[in-house]
């Protein structure tokens, strides 16, 4: 059998077709004398051809492998590449010697150690996810016992043996937790079980460690005896775990939660100008696999940006916005008074978790605050100023028609956060006073519809109280009917003047004060407030429990109106005329007021007109009454009480 020249062979290069390769090789036995011939791979001694049978003959090329490398082909001088090739693989026996590094202490998985090249020595490298070195470091490396070795062939890298050996330990004085990294990330701690030279060491947060020391959480340590060191892995925080209905935004949740409460469950809810729901909606939690309980963190608002271009101020920024809408970014713009400039200027902004667009908020100003004594009105700013002042306290005083005092007094005003760069007084401060509440209370007065019908043409929108029993009841009802700060009260017996109006502004500082009009006494011509409108502040009805014998003038502080509003036209019937000099004339007995006993003598001395006789008797029985009756509040009090009215009627003139 024709060997061909090994050094023939070493001259037939590989350049990536292996078809083309092989008919070279053919070539260089084509024109010997034999019909066959053997092409020995040349990092082969011809010695190898022991271990193979060569008796094969076919038209096709045989070729003997040993794994992926031609160890032999055999060709008919006749051969060509469209005969094939019949590979046989072989099992090559070497005596082979095998070292491994003695540094690795057995921590490698068992090498496939084979001998492809009896040549070359081979050696086995560690994986460079297990080496901590930038040099490759060798595992085992093997050769032909008593062989000449040319050189070495790189087998690729080995993984470490006991990959599944290392010991990840958690602290037991933490709860079992899901762990993550800064960004919220979840952290597999299996990746890092593969440095089999170190111990990896994780510490908590400081967010969750009060100690003045680093507390650590969890470490992962190699079977391995004397690890090399410890590696510090920074820093491992709780997973904050977030509800998915809501859109991710910046939310602040940085509260410091010392690592011996994460036992409990952690939930943060939203706040309140972000949900629309009835229920608390929760926000974000931290969750322990044995939890204790829950802890309520309270309520979380995304985080607003403002210019910083402006300086810093507190802004109103009181616009409820759902949740769902926090897609969105939200840009609330500087409100004109305060803009000196021709284009809009934004103020304060909350970026959208994945911005999908803008949505206007409109126009904000600083926070006013106002000054606590004075009444809490609907104050008007109608004098601005530039942005840029707000480095100063800017102060609004209150309009001098607005009240009576010598000195000026500040309205409101607007502090920046920093120290005031001074003070301005930007001007004076505006009030809008709403049309106050007209209730026309009737009770039985013969000529009630006629005087609700006067009422109505100077007041539309007027409403009434009819046939509530007792007069403090019939005002509590007024005051709970009405809708504004302050509400005028007509009793059914009056009957406005052409002149009167329901357009009274009072003194700002007199807005807590009963107000009471002058009203004509149409039997003996007295003008003073018996009768009169009045205007009385809302809540202060609605707070009283009780009352003296006079309600107007026992709610507290009383301001007089020197105008006449109405006629007070009590002089109806006998009755009614009987009831209301009686009523008054025993007020008038009992008061210490220096002008009611001239009144008194007028109302029990003169009067004109029909029914002017039992308004003498009237007056003449409740001056009696409230004369007895002075020291006895109880008694007094009794003309309030209509049926009792009505039986005194009846004593003097029957049924």
């Amino acid at each position: 059998m024709i060997i061909i020249n090994p050094e023939l062979v070493s001259k037939i290069t590989w350049e990536q077709d292996p078809d083309h390769f092989d008919v070279r090789l053919h070539r260089l036995g084509r024109y010997d004398v034999s019909e066959e011939f053997i092409v020995v791979n040349p990092l082969y001694d011809e010695s190898i051809l022991e271990q193979i049978d060569t008796s094969l003959s076919a038209e096709h090329c045989v070729v003997w492998a040993n794994r992926d490398i031609w160890i032999a082909k055999k060709f008919t001088r006749s051969w060509q590449p469209a005969n094939g090739w019949q590979v046989i693989q072989c099992e090559l026996k070497f005596d082979i010697a095998v070292e491994c590094n003695p540094d690795l202490n057995n921590f490698v998985q068992d090498v496939d150690i084979h001998i492809d090249y009896p040549s070359l020595e081979h050696v086995w490298y560690l994986d460079p996810a297990y080496n901590p070195t930038d040099s490759k470091i060798w595992v085992c490396r093997a050769s032909v016992k008593n062989n000449k070795i040319t050189g070495t062939r790189d087998m690729g890298y080995v993984a470490p043996r006991n990959l599944g050996d290392c010991i990840i330990e958690f602290n037991p004085d933490m709860p079992e937790l899901t762990w993550a990294d800064e960004n919220n990330n979840i952290i597999d701690f299996d990746q890092f079980k593969q440095d089999i030279h170190y111990t990896h060491q994780w510490v908590i947060d400081s967010q969750f460690n009060f100690q003045d020391y680093a507390v650590w959480a969890v470490r992962i340590s190699p079977s391995r005896p004397n690890p090399l060191g410890i590696k510090h892995m920074g820093t491992i925080r709780p997973l904050m775990r977030f509800n998915p209905d809501i859109p991710r935004v910046a939310w602040p949740l940085d509260n410091k939660i010392p690592y011996y409460e994460l036992f409990y469950d952690h939930v943060w809810y939203l706040d309140k100008q972000f949900n629309t729901e009835a229920d608390d909606i929760w926000v974000a939690r931290i969750v322990s696999e044995d939890s204790l309980g829950v802890k309520n963190m309270g309520y979380i608002a995304p985080p607003i940006e403002f210019n910083p271009a402006i300086p810093k101020v507190a802004w109103a920024i009181n616009d409820q916005i759902p949740y769902y809408d926090l897609n969105y970014d939200h840009v609330w713009h500087l409100d004109t008074r305060f803009n000196p400039l021709d284009d809009k200027i934004w103020v304060a902004r909350i970026a959208g978790a994945n911005s999908i667009g803008v949505k206007n908020m409109g126009y904000i100003m600083p926070r006013v605050e106002f000054n606590p004594a004075i009444p809490d009105l609907n104050y008007v700013i109608e004098q601005g100023v530039p942005y840029y002042d707000f480095d100063y306290k800017l102060m609004w005083m209150l309009d001098n028609s607005l009240h009576t005092d010598d000195h000026a007094i500040w309205a409101a005003r607007i502090t920046p956060l920093a120290e005031p760069a001074g003070v301005k007084v930007v001007g004076n401060i505006g009030i809008e006073i709403e049309k106050f509440d007209v209730v026309f209370i009737s009770y039985k007065e013969p000529n009630a519809e006629a005087n609700w019908y006067r009422v109505q043409e100077k007041c539309p929108t007027a409403k009434r109280v009819r046939g509530v029993t007792g007069i403090f009841e019939a005002h509590k009802r007024a005051a709970e009917i009405a809708e504004t700060a302050m509400f005028y009260v007509v009793d059914g017996d009056a009957e406005l003047l052409d002149n009167f109006s329901f357009n009274f502004k009072p003194n700002i500082f007199d807005m807590d004060c009963v107000h009471l009009w002058t009203s004509r006494n149409p039997v003996n011509g007295l003008e003073y407030g018996y009768g009169g409108v009045k205007l009385f502040p809302r809540q202060l009805l609605l707070d009283a429990t009780t009352w003296n014998v006079d309600l107007t003038t026992g709610l507290g502080k009383l301001k007089l109106v020197d105008k006449v509003s109405n006629m007070t036209a009590f002089n109806t019937d006998a009755f009614n005329t009987w009831r209301s000099a009686f009523r008054e004339c025993a007020k008038l007995a009992a008061s210490d007021d220096p002008a009611a006993e001239e009144r008194l003598t007028t109302w029990c001395n003169h009067a004109v007109g029909e029914f002017k006789f039992e308004a003498l008797c009237g007056a003449q029985a409740g001056r009696m009454h409230g004369s007895s009756s002075q020291f006895d509040l109880g008694r007094l009090k009794a003309i309030n009480d209509y049926e009792w009215m009505k039986n005194e009627f009846n004593k003097f003139y029957g049924q």
